[in-house]
């Protein structure tokens, strides 16, 4: 990278470009950019869709939340933490968790980041009342998607399509 190694006749020697290149191609769920690229959630119903920037937005730009955040997580196992990335996907925020559900944590983070908007005196906080319903819910969208399938739509995908439509 740094131009020192030696080249094999023909080939060209790997830039700093190419190394960025290279790591665009993978999809961890934090991506480091110039920014942090938050992937977890990369759409979604419309009344959510600027919901997501808000909750990150509230947790990580307010010193308050994301203290309260690091306090709540900084005594959880790397056994907890990828359980919770195992089960999360299939059983949403029903997932149990250190005697109840992961529902009363994401209660407790969505509550963070709406006070963190709250702090900034933006009038942002509106923002997360998809995400809020979630958190109360315990329903996460995809969720909501699968009774339809199941129920309404008898079991046709064609109705996703206007469903998400932005």
């Amino acid at each position: 990278m740094a131009g020192k190694r030696c080249c094999i006749p023909g080939e060209v020697i790997p830039t700093i470009s190419d190394w960025e290149m290279h790591l665009g191609t993978i999809y961890p769920e934090v991506r480091l950019r110039k920014y942090l690229e938050m992937r977890g959630a990369g759409s979604g119903p419309w009344k959510t869709f600027c919901g997501l920037p808000a909750f990150w937005t509230g947790l990580l730009y307010d010193e308050v939340s994301l203290q309260n955040v690091l306090d709540m997580i900084a005594d959880w196992t790397t056994e907890e933490r990828q359980m919770l990335r195992d089960k999360v996907p299939k059983t949403g925020l029903k997932t149990p968790f250190r005697g109840g559900l992961l529902q009363h944590v994401a209660e407790n983070v969505v509550k963070f980041a709406k006070d963190g908007l709250e702090r900034r005196g933006l009038n942002e906080s509106g923002f997360l009342d998809g995400v809020v319903e979630v958190a109360i819910t315990g329903v996460a969208p995809a969720e909501k998607l699968l009774q339809l399938y199941s129920g309404e739509w008898g079991q046709n995908i064609d109705p996703v399509f206007e469903e998400l439509r932005y």
